[in-house]
């Protein structure tokens, strides 16, 4: 209420730092978010909890990851523009928990995320190609899917997929980066575009990085953390791709 704002707003009334000296109802749910949060985090590392009580079901997590490299749910058909991201998440998963795929398993991704590729732009899409457009993102999720089997024959799938000429492409002049054709500038995009140019070796070829730095800083915030472009609010996920 107004009477609420002014109390706040009076002089001497003692305010929490974390609410910059402007209170209001959005930082109040805001800090006692984080209250909440620090009190899991600190009985998490309580030192007198038994830490050998919380088990990770390694085996049960290897099946269900396993299970999904050859067919999900229909529930999962919200998600047929981000197939290389499944192939990721199940794949890196596995190696995490110190499996590889078997031959049979690598081949059919490998050939799946082939089918994937523009061979007209370069990079990889969310499916199938034709029907889809080259992205970003598919294209990240795809080369990280590669580089964790490391079989020759995925070493060979990232060669020919064009990605400096697609980088090249997606890059503006100011060193952002479009996450496809006439797509959207964020900072999701410079990031999958380094992490791609690194593992690919296409980073001398598609930069130079300075103005891509020089972007990215402009997207910090006064609060800290990082927006998804120049001027607006910090965002978690934005922030991880910054940094």
């Amino acid at each position: 209420s107004d009477a609420d704002l002014q109390r706040r707003w009076q002089p001497g009334v003692e305010t929490d730092a974390r609410d910059g000296g402007a209170p209001s109802d959005t930082t109040e749910e805001q800090i006692a978010t984080e209250e909440a949060c620090q009190r899991c985090i600190d009985e998490i590392c309580d030192p007198e909890l038994r830490r050998e009580a919380a088990s990770l079901l390694t085996r049960e997590h290897r099946t269900y990851c396993a299970s999904g490299l050859w067919r999900l749910s229909a529930g999962y058909a919200s998600l047929d523009a981000s197939r290389p991201w499944l192939c990721y998440w199940i794949v890196h998963s596995l190696s995490i928990l110190g499996t590889r795929i078997d031959a049979a398993a690598a081949d059919a991704v490998i050939n799946f995320i082939g089918r994937c590729r523009d061979p007209d732009c370069g990079g990889f899409c969310g499916g199938p190609y034709p029907g889809q457009m080259a992205h970003l993102a598919p294209t990240y999720a795809a080369v990280n899917t590669l580089v964790t089997i490391g079989t020759p024959a995925a070493f060979e799938l990232i060669k020919g997929a064009k990605l400096g000429s697609f980088l090249r492409a997606m890059r503006r002049e100011d060193g952002a980066f479009t996450m496809h054709h006439d797509g959207e500038v964020d900072v999701r995009g410079a990031y999958c575009a380094i992490a791609v140019a690194t593992l690919s070796g296409e980073v001398e070829a598609t930069g130079p990085w300075e103005d891509t730095a020089n972007w990215i800083l402009g997207c910090q915030t006064y609060e800290g953390g990082v927006g998804a472009t120049p001027g607006e609010e910090a965002h978690g996920g934005y922030t991880f791709c910054g940094l």
